[in-house]
């Protein structure tokens, strides 16, 4: 979602906002609100931190700004194998039968999004940037990753969470 025209309205940037800078992603950390008009933006990237025209980023929508119903997807030990302990930057081998429910729920239309803890302390974007680099190769295209569950939230697909029935406390089998 580029804005190069005065006719297309210019998307809104804050920080904390992940862009695309190029082939890479960047963080946010400040700049000038007139994202469209050439503001000038701070962006923190994998390699060092940027200062860039407005112009020369682009928005990747997050799932804060864009909460629709949507399945949840956890990435280690669900779609991804993880043997031991957690190594930053290190993801396993894809699951094959996760990877074709995910790529048959992308092709159906449904939002999927990666919901991982390891990007919930990540101010550099490294974890991000290692994630969406394995689902190109793995599902041929990146997904909106979070950490966090929303109102919108319809499925979660994890290894850890177990069914309980609404209402009750009852633990499902």
């Amino acid at each position: 979602m580029r804005s190069d025209t005065a006719s297309t309205p210019a998307p809104k940037l804050a920080k904390g906002v992940t862009v695309l800078v190029g082939d890479s992603h960047g963080i946010v950390r400040g700049g000038n609100p007139n994202f469209g008009s050439g503001g000038r933006w701070s962006v923190e990237t994998p390699d060092g931190t940027k200062t860039l025209k407005g112009s020369d980023l682009t928005p990747v929508q997050s799932a804060k700004e864009k909460d629709q119903p949507h399945v949840a997807v956890d990435l280690d030990k669900t779609l991804a194998e993880m043997k031991g302990s957690f190594k930053p930057g290190v993801i396993g081998k894809p699951i094959p039968e996760m990877v074709d429910r995910v790529k048959k729920m992308v092709a159906d239309g449904e939002d999927v999004r990666i919901f991982t803890a390891r990007v919930a302390d990540d101010p550099k974007g490294t974890e991000r940037a290692a994630i969406e680099a394995w689902l190109h190769r793995n599902i041929g295209q990146t997904l909106p990753i979070t950490d966090r569950k929303t109102a919108q939230t319809k499925l979660i697909l994890d290894d850890r969470a177990r069914q309980v029935e609404p209402n009750t406390g009852k633990v499902l089998a």
